[in-house]
């Protein structure tokens, strides 16, 4: 199979476990690469996989971000046919058979995916998840669609990436209904709210990041981010439950 999958991470201790394992599912580690930029967290270390080093500005840098992932991607497809980039908090998954069988049955040169974000409700799932716990999924119950998480996820040439990877700029796009982009991020409450805190105290978020509130959920302190949890990133459908088979594969 000529297909490769990457993220990119910064001391991801707790998405890049269940990202790597969801992965290592269908294709070997020689095909799964993980762009390190700068983790000092030992959470890259000894992965049975392949990492390269990546370097950005700060703890978070949306256009460094994209620069490191597009030249990844530009030396990839040298290799491979096809090249599935998503954020480490993101899994691509297909009801009833492999992702991957389904990415390559898919024609198009960029081919986005069916968005949908999970988000811990507070008032009814009040318990943190247990990251060891598999499938993880089964500890949270609700979802939305969203066509912001409709990403160019899956590519055979290179990819103008937009700032935090939701568009791009190639115009001959492919909307597949059938891989569904889960977005994890707000998962649970207070693995972001941990990270929040060791984001804003190490004080390296690139100031035009800052500035242009690029990435703005990744250093909001608690009561903001507690204020702004239930915020719906629109265009988007209504709080609906997970189904029980992406509960099961996640």
């Amino acid at each position: 199979m000529s297909i490769a999958v990457m993220t990119i991470v910064r001391n991801e201790s707790r998405y890049l476990p269940v990202w790597l394992e969801y992965w290592s599912r269908y294709l070997p580690g020689q095909d799964i690469y993980v762009l390190d930029n700068e983790s000092d967290d030992g959470s890259t270390d000894a992965l049975p996989c392949l990492v390269w080093p990546a370097r950005t500005d700060g703890c978070y840098d949306a256009r460094g971000l994209v620069r490191a992932v597009s030249t990844a991607q530009c030396r990839l497809l040298q290799q491979y046919r096809t090249v599935v980039y998503t954020d480490v908090d993101e899994i691509i998954c297909c009801h009833n058979r492999s992702p991957i069988d389904q990415i390559l049955q898919t024609p198009g040169p960029v081919v986005r995916c069916n968005g949908f974000e999970v988000v811990q409700q507070l008032q009814r799932e009040k318990m943190p998840v247990n990251w060891d716990q598999r499938p993880l999924l089964r500890q949270r119950g609700w979802w939305y669609p969203s066509k912001r998480y409709n990403k160019p996820a899956i590519a055979r040439v290179p990819v103008s990436w937009h700032v935090g990877f939701h568009t791009c700029g190639n115009p001959d796009t492919v909307q597949s209904d059938r891989l569904v982009l889960v977005h994890l991020h707000r998962l649970d409450f207070t693995t972001v709210r941990d990270r929040n805190i060791r984001n804003v105290k190490a004080n390296k978020i690139n100031q035009e990041s800052l500035k242009n509130r690029w990435g703005w959920q990744n250093w909001l302190k608690e009561s903001d981010l507690r204020a702004k949890w239930n915020y719906v990133s629109r265009p988007a459908g209504k709080l609906q439950r997970i189904p029980r088979w992406v509960q099961e594969v996640v």
